[in-house]
């Protein structure tokens, strides 16, 4: 008589963190500079970020509070050059790193506009930065047009809100008021470098305004 006798067949046991480095392959870096970023005040909110990368602009959201190494204030202007940990989906921004070197057309176009707005609310007696008191439009002329700047001034006042729209040349930035920075209508301000390392706000136009 002859027996048989089926060996079983042997499982085949793959190590999660051989799943995990695959998942980590997916997951990108990327460096670029800082186009926009958008979050409200809360140490926990969501927000997104848009950076100017070789591949062109990357919008990545995120969860605050976000794993960050910055090295200076700069690393929190428009302008900063980030370098960016996606998560395997590539759409979520999980970790960054700046070692406060900064993109000087963005940056110095970014801070014209800001120090524009700033001017006009000390010529009406105010100042940027949430007042309690604070009540009713303030409404200053920027190139023929009222703009009420009263929300701007309670809550614009890291100038966050204001964004890079596009990079015309090396020496002319579009800077585009986003809807956070309360204007109305939302404006383009257009900043040259008037001297070496000079830029003004040349131009200002209601974005609502123009043809579609």
């Amino acid at each position: 008589m002859t027996y048989s006798k089926t060996l079983p067949k042997k499982s085949i046991l793959i190590p999660a963190y051989l799943f995990f480095s695959a998942a980590l392959l997916v997951a990108e870096e990327l460096t670029g500079v800082v186009y926009a970023d958008h979050s409200g005040p809360s140490g926990h909110s969501v927000g997104e970020i848009q950076l100017a990368t070789k591949k062109g602009l990357v919008s990545l959201g995120y969860q605050k509070p976000v794993k960050q190494s910055f090295s200076n204030g700069n690393c929190r202007d428009l302008g900063a050059i980030w370098t960016v940990r996606t998560d395997a989906s590539g759409g979520a921004l999980i970790r960054a790193r700046c070692n406060g070197r900064l993109d000087r057309i963005v940056h110095s176009a970014w801070l014209a506009v800001r120090a524009y707005i700033e001017d006009l609310a000390n010529a009406a007696g105010e100042k940027v930065g949430y007042r309690q008191d604070r009540r009713g439009q303030i409404k200053v002329q920027m190139n023929g047009l009222a703009v009420d700047i009263a929300g701007y001034l309670n809550f614009g006042g890291t100038g966050m809100c204001l964004e890079v729209d596009r990079r015309i040349d090396d020496r002319t930035v579009i800077i585009r008021s986003s809807a956070d920075c309360y204007f109305s209508p939302e404006l383009d301000f257009k900043v040259h470098e008037v001297s070496a390392d000079i830029w003004h706000v040349v131009d200002i136009s209601a974005v609502d305004s123009k043809a579609q």
